[in-house]
C-alpha cells in the first residue's frame, strides 16, 4: 500500500519539476504584459467651446493604463513659426475634456493633448483655434462723428479706439459698449496689448499726453518747448510701441518755420530739435 503512494509523491515531485513557466509576452496590448507600457494617444481632439476667455477641448481617450494626460498650448503665428508649446495642464486618468480659461486675447492658438505612460505617446495632432471676426455695430459713435483714418484697434482686437471732433470713444468688440475719453481728441499710439496713449490737440508751450488701460487713465506727461523751439504741436505727438519716446513738432524753430522733436516718454524739454528737411 506504501508503494503507490511513495510513488504518486514521485511523480507529482517530477511534473512540478519539469512544469515549463509562463512565458513573458512581448505585446504591451496584452493584459499579462508586465514590460514599460507606452499609451496611445488620443484622438478626435475637438474644439467643444470657444469664448474670447476661454477655450473647451474634448477627445477620444484610447489609452486604458495611462497615469494622465499633458494639455499644451501655442500661440500661432502669421508669418514664421509657431510659438513653443507650454504645458497649460496635466489631468487625471480616464479624462476626455479641459477647459483653458487662462486666456487674456483673442490670438490665435494652437493645442495637442498627451497621455502619459512610463513611456509616453505621441502628441496628438495640432488643433487650430480661430476666432471669427466680428461686425462691430457703431451706432452708438454717430454722435461723436469719428474719424474713420484715425480709428486704432488695441494690439490684442478687445477695443477700437475711434477719434473724434473733442473727444476719443472706446468701443468694446466683444460686447459693442462705448465709452467717452474726454479732454482727449488725438491718438498718439498703440503701447503693448492694450494701453493707447492719447494727446490734448493743443498748440503752445506744452501738451499733455495721457495714458490709458482701457477707459482708465494710468499716466500722464506734459512735454514742454524750449527757447528755440518754443510752441509744441500737440496733434503731431506720437509715441512709440515701447512706450520710450515720443516725437512731434515744434516750432518756430530757423531757418524753418517748424522742426521735427523727441522727447523722453516721462515729459520734460526735448532732447534734440532739427530743422524740417534735415537728416535725423
Amino acid at each position: 500500500m506504501r508503494v503507490p503512494t511513495l510513488l504518486a509523491a514521485f511523480l507529482m515531485a517530477l511534473c512540478a519539476c519539469d512544469l515549463p513557466s509562463d512565458p513573458v509576452p512581448t505585446n504591451p496590448y496584452d493584459p499579462a504584459f508586465d514590460g514599460d507600457r507606452q499609451a496611445t494617444s488620443p484622438d478626435r481632439v475637438a474644439l467643444a467651446v470657444s469664448t474670447p476667455t476661454s477655450v473647451t477641448l474634448a477627445w477620444a481617450d484610447r489609452s486604458s493604463f495611462e497615469i494622465g494626460f499633458r494639455v499644451e498650448r501655442a500661440v500661432q503665428q502669421l508669418y514664421g513659426g509657431d510659438a513653443p508649446y507650454e504645458t497649460v495642464a496635466v489631468l487625471p486618468p480616464n479624462t476626455t475634456t479641459y477647459t483653458d480659461a487662462t486666456l487674456t486675447d483673442t490670438a490665435p492658438r494652437l493645442y495637442r493633448v498627451t497621455a502619459l505612460a512610463a513611456i509616453d505617446g505621441a502628441p496628438s495632432a495640432p488643433l487650430g483655434v480661430r476666432y471669427p471676426t466680428e461686425t462691430l455695430a457703431l451706432d452708438a459713435l454717430a454722435a461723436t462723428a469719428p474719424d474713420v483714418q484715425r480709428a486704432r484697434f488695441s494690439a490684442d482686437g478687445e477695443a477700437l479706439y475711434a477719434a473724434g471732433f473733442g473727444n476719443v470713444s472706446v468701443v468694446r468688440t466683444g460686447s459693442g459698449a462705448v465709452q467717452q475719453l474726454g479732454g482727449v481728441n488725438q491718438i498718439a499710439g498703440l503701447l503693448g496689448s492694450d494701453r493707447l496713449a492719447l494727446v490734448e490737440v493743443q498748440t503752445g508751450p506744452t501738451a499733455t499726453v495721457r495714458t490709458y488701460a482701457g477707459a482708465a487713465v494710468v499716466s500722464q506727461a506734459t512735454f514742454v518747448g524750449t527757447s528755440t523751439c518754443s510752441t509744441v504741436i500737440g496733434y503731431s505727438l506720437r509715441v512709440s510701441h515701447d512706450g520710450r519716446t515720443v516725437a512731434g513738432m515744434c516750432g518756430p524753430l530757423a531757418p524753418f518755420g517748424s522742426g521735427l522733436a523727441v522727447w523722453p516718454a516721462g515729459g520734460g524739454t526735448p532732447r534734440f530739435a532739427v530743422p524740417l528737411g534735415h537728416e535725423v
